[in-house]
């Protein structure tokens, strides 16, 4: 049926033959999706003897039971005459065999590289790598998008559950991401089944319940291991456009055949065929990327991952955080360094803003100004990354807006003395001791909200 769909379109009615495929698979392909990725999972954590084994494959591998693939062909089907076109990924040096695929479980992210200046790849492939041996399911360590380079012998036991436009497709991702395990005792529970075994002992066998998985998120693994990879390769492709006057400054010459790729093609193919100046580009455009405050040198390659911790973030507008979240965040991972110029590249659904441990902002959040970001400050629980930021010469936190919780806010009065409220305006705490420095009171209001906070849950000013 969706061959003679297909032999239907013409010039004309493209866009309409299309939407009457893609209405196709919501209808008549809807059983088999309905079944995975927890099909997949499921047959995959049958080969981890151990939960902790598998609980590492999930969380830092993060598979998931599925994996995309972005192309431009609607009829894509795994050749073992082709290979890896773009070869950013591979930071051995390897050469992408025929017969090998990349993808990645970061859907979004790779739709925003690939697809960034104009629909370059309008489809998605949906792949099942059950078949393959976890051993060949790792990440490239480059970091980007989440990437896994599949070996032939590997590729031969992937599957294609379908084909689907990008839009469509993002749907599913989505859907895909709210069925799989949301804690650790949900993915105990699905790997002790497949094995045979009770589940009642899950606190037993673990150890830390829901520690590792509460208000954990994919954004954030996929952003530690971004921050976590060599900066080089990731520098070399996102500047490409100096290639060419790079190459005539240093009197570089590219074989005739490459002459007149576009620059990006320029990289892939230094990065394929001569590391070695590929990796000279990577080091020259350093300088540039420090000066425009690119993520991957304004970050050091250490973060830590903090659940669910007491953060505390600066803004003008403590009582809009407190009444609506934080509405607004960024998912530009190159910019995210320009910490002075979050407003510009923030967006209302953005997902990662900056905040303080409530642990250490004592030593980074003022200047001989006042607060370096804000008038004004909310405490609150979130999860995010522990970050070192070498540019404003601090530690940071990273955080997901939207494991964001318990908002409060810390105001001033006339005598620009802290303090927090309840929500009906009641003062629960004013920090007014003559003896104390502004420092010193503004921490105490921290210290009390963190101390007192299950004794006046009901009463503080929060946002649950």
């Amino acid at each position: 049926m969706k061959d003679f769909i297909k032999s239907l379109q013409r010039p004309d009615n493209k866009t309409l033959i299309e939407a009457i495929l893609e209405g196709y698979n919501v209808i008549f392909e809807s059983t088999q999706i309905n079944k995975f990725p927890i099909s997949a999972l499921i047959k995959q954590s049958k080969k981890f003897k151990t939960f902790e084994e598998f609980k590492k494959f999930y969380t830092v591998e993060i598979y998931h039971g599925y994996y995309w693939h972005l192309t431009n062909d609607p009829d894509f089907k795994i050749s073992s005459e082709i290979g890896p076109r773009d070869m950013s990924s591979l930071s051995d040096g390897s050469q992408g065999e025929r017969g090998a695929l990349m993808m990645t479980s970061h859907l979004e992210y790779w739709d925003s590289h690939y697809n960034s200046e104009g629909i370059i790849r309008p489809y998605a492939v949906l792949l099942d790598a059950s078949d393959i041996d976890p051993v060949h399911l790792k990440q490239v360590s480059r970091g980007f998008g989440n990437e896994v380079y599949v070996h032939p012998d590997a590729a031969k036991k992937l599957k294609i559950i379908g084909v689907y436009n990008i839009k469509y497709a993002k749907q599913l991702d989505k859907k895909f991401d709210n069925i799989i395990p949301q804690s650790e005792k949900e993915l105990y529970n699905l790997w002790s089944n497949a094995q045979g075994q009770s589940t009642h002992g899950m606190d037993e066998a673990v150890g830390i319940g829901d520690t590792i998985f509460e208000n954990y998120t994919n954004e954030l693994g996929y952003l530690k291991k971004y921050l976590e990879s060599d900066p080089i390769p990731i520098l070399a492709h996102d500047y490409h456009q100096m290639i060419e006057p790079w190459a005539e400054m240093n009197d570089y010459k590219f074989p005739d055949n490459i002459k007149n790729l576009e620059t990006y093609e320029k990289i892939e193919w230094l990065e394929k065929n001569d590391p070695k100046t590929f990796k000279e580009y990577g080091e020259f455009v350093t300088n540039e990327a420090n000066r425009e405050g690119h993520s991957k040198v304004q970050f050091d390659r250490d973060p830590k991952l903090l659940i669910n911790k007491w953060l505390i973030h600066f803004t003008d507008n403590p009582y809009d955080v407190w009444k609506e979240g934080f509405k607004y965040g960024t998912d530009d991972y190159e910019r995210l360094g320009l910490t002075t110029s979050y407003k510009k590249t923030s967006k209302t659904g953005g997902t990662f803003a900056f905040a303080y441990s409530a642990d250490n902002f004592d030593r980074y959040y003022r200047n001989r100004h006042g607060f370096k970001y804000g008038t004004g400050a909310v405490v609150f629980q979130a999860s995010g990354l522990y970050v070192r930021h070498d540019g404003d010469e601090e530690y940071q936190v990273i955080f997901d807006t939207s494991t964001a919780k318990n908002i409060m806010v810390i105001e001033f009065d006339e005598n620009n003395d802290p303090y927090v409220e309840s929500k009906n305006r009641k003062i629960l705490y004013k920090a007014n001791n003559p003896d104390m420095n502004d420092n010193e009171k503004f921490t105490s209001c921290v210290d009390w909200i963190i101390t007192h906070f299950d004794q006046y849950r009901k009463a503080h000013s929060i946002k649950t």
